[in-house]
């Protein structure tokens, strides 16, 4: 069996595919379900959204825009959960 199998059948890298999986599927499906909540959010509750939270601006305006400190997260998870993940990759070329 050449290296190529023995990692594509070990447990250690099987274990670090199903993180990676889960933490895509997981950190994808958050993020979208937040622009979808800003989407119904500033076509059906205007209401809320307009309701002003100083000068000009507004809840509409705080919700869209933390979406960037949102993306800045995720972004960040997913560097945190690849490196543990790269960790135990490493471990088995050991």
């Amino acid at each position: 069996m050449d290296l190529t199998n023995q990692i594509a059948t070990s447990e250690v890298f099987n274990t670090a595919v199903a993180r990676h999986r889960r933490a895509t599927v997981g950190l994808c499906i958050g993020f979208i379900a937040l622009y979808f909540t800003l989407l119904v959010g500033a076509a059906y509750f205007r209401d809320g959204f307009t309701t002003q939270v100083w000068g000009r601006v507004n809840v509409g305006l705080l919700f869209a825009l933390s979406q960037y400190l949102v993306a800045g997260l995720v972004a960040w998870t997913y560097v945190a959960i690849m490196r543990k993940t790269d960790r135990a990759i490493d471990s088995f070329k050991q």
